[in-house]
């Protein structure tokens, strides 16, 4: 278990294949060799070496789990007494009913998650405030790429990918040196967007069609200070 633990949590190719090789000179049992070997030709779907930022740091299926769970909480309510002709009315209106309610909260920004949210910002920011300006390099003309110093050590940003070379934001998760890039050049990447008014406005045009207030409902009360205050980092198991 040790070994192939090893292998599944290693940071790079390289470290994985060394692992594999040393999990494999190291047996004494053929039947675990072979089994190993086998899962580590399909070792693209779940050995870390081999994801990127595309997985926006969730290695678990816990999309498709948050999906079945609201279909049993929400609209069958736990209960399996239901015959084809239920299932396809709860379908169409308890389901529909429930993301126009999730959409309409996330519009009005009444969701209690934008809180944490914030608290999430706020606290990334304190985590960035030891990095100037003048350890951050742009170092791509076509693409937003910028490095980051730090003692001996240099962090790739790519903000067009919404990444990081750190270990925390190789996967595509927010990091703290993408913060530092977001304070001091205010560049943003698909990782961690604001919400507009206008996006909160085609939310809404979304969950109620042309029974949708106007784009004007939707904007601050100062619309001049809408900057870093007014952002809100939309972690991506909560966007839905």
């Amino acid at each position: 278990m040790k070994h192939f633990q090893n292998i599944l949590y290693a940071d790079t190719v390289k470290l994985a294949e060394y692992n594999f090789n040393s999990a494999i000179n190291s047996s004494e049992y053929p039947k675990w060799t072979k089994y190993i070997t086998d899962q580590f030709d399909g070792r693209q779907k779940w050995c870390l070496a081999w994801r990127n930022e595309s997985n926006r740091a969730h290695h678990t299926n816990n999309y498709s789990e948050i999906t079945v769970r609201i279909f049993k909480d929400t609209v069958l309510s736990r209960v399996k007494a239901y015959n084809v002709i239920a299932l396809l009315d709860f379908t169409c209106t308890v389901l529909e009913e429930h993301y126009g309610r999730r959409l309409m909260t996330f519009a009005n920004c009444r969701n209690p998650k934008n809180r944490e949210a914030r608290i999430f910002l706020d606290t990334l920011i304190k985590k960035a405030n030891y990095v100037k300006k003048n350890q951050i390099i742009h170092s791509a003309q076509n693409i937003i790429l910028f490095q980051v110093k730090k003692s001996l050590s240099t962090y790739d940003v790519n903000l067009e990918a919404g990444c990081c070379s750190c270990s925390i934001g190789k996967y595509g998760k927010f990091c703290k040196h993408q913060c530092a890039v977001y304070i001091h050049y205010d560049e943003m990447s698909n990782n961690f967007p604001p919400v507009t008014p206008q996006d909160r406005h085609e939310i809404a045009m979304l969950a109620s069609g042309d029974k949708s207030l106007k784009i004007d409902f939707f904007q601050p009360f100062y619309v001049e200070n809408y900057n870093i205050a007014q952002t809100v980092v939309i972690p991506d198991d909560e966007r839905i």
